[in-house]
């Protein structure tokens, strides 16, 4: 079944693709400094984590022009975005272990990775928005 086939397809993977890119970034952007406050973590020191935590998505135009050249035959848009999902899961396992007061740089560091992987994965699935999206289409 080819999503992108439809408008409806379309807006369907491209709402799922986003939300799964998303959600996890509102997570670290909004909740975590509150869960990391009510834990006694200093302002200054979720401050810098935010800022470590924004700047790889300032910096995805470094990379995005990467995400739309380099390509095979085998290794395309989709499979950027599936890398960047395994990556954007990969990097949140070791959270699973870590007490964000104990061992704060490991997860600034997982956490940093994470949002790498995600905004790649952004600029993947831009990428395959304007290629399947039919030129003047309402759907986008």
């Amino acid at each position: 079944m080819d999503l992108t086939a439809t408008t409806g397809g379309r807006r369907l993977l491209f709402t799922g693709l986003y939300f799964c890119e998303g959600a996890p970034i509102g997570f670290l952007w909004w909740a975590l400094p509150s869960v990391l406050r009510s834990r006694g973590v200093d302002t200054a020191v979720i401050g810098a984590l935010l800022g470590w935590l924004v700047l790889p998505w300032a910096l995805k135009w470094v990379w995005a022009p990467l995400v739309d050249r380099v390509r095979t035959q085998r290794f395309g848009l989709r499979a950027w975005i599936t890398a960047a999902q395994l990556g954007m899961a990969a990097s949140l396992v070791p959270l699973l272990l870590v007490d964000p007061l104990e061992d704060f740089d490991r997860l600034a560091t997982a956490l940093v990775f994470h949002a790498v992987f995600a905004s790649t994965q952004d600029a993947a699935i831009d990428a395959l928005m304007i290629r399947v999206t039919p030129a003047g289409s309402a759907d986008a």
